[in-house]
């Protein structure tokens, strides 16, 4: 999806099955920075600054989210 570099995405926390992540409710706006080939359809790949907010700095893991 090479086309959505640069694009803006504002991506909001709608909870995890994972009870150590935290932060269900968090919004964010992020900037599509590259393409991740071993992502799934409709996952996003954050930096480490990007999923600190999200979830309030919970340890990498998955959350759910909306975008």
């Amino acid at each position: 999806m090479k086309q959505s570099c640069g694009r803006r995405l504002r991506i909001r926390n709608v909870g995890s099955n994972d009870a150590s992540v935290g932060g269900r409710g968090n919004e964010i706006t992020v900037t599509v920075a590259d393409t991740c080939p071993g992502c799934d359809a409709g996952h996003v790949d954050l930096s480490e600054g990007a999923w600190n907010a999200l979830t309030n700095n919970a340890g990498w893991s998955t959350a759910n989210i909306e975008w």
